[in-house]
């Protein structure tokens, strides 16, 4: 849980700062690696959302 929560805290500290632009991965602390192809298969459903713009996407 702690882990959970120091990622979740490092997220919040970028988002702060983040005025304009793409979000870049390489400005958090820790580092993000895509989900594996057998997790993106088991979980697909899960992992795909319906975005503001009405666009659905799976996110890894």
């Amino acid at each position: 849980m702690q882990q959970i929560k120091k990622r979740l805290l490092e997220l919040e500290k970028y988002c702060q700062i983040w005025q304009t632009g793409t979000f870049n991965l390489n400005l958090l602390p820790s580092k993000t690696t895509p989900e594996s192809d057998s997790r993106i298969q088991e979980f697909r459903h899960q992992l795909t959302i319906k975005c503001p713009d009405d666009k659905t996407r799976l996110f890894s």
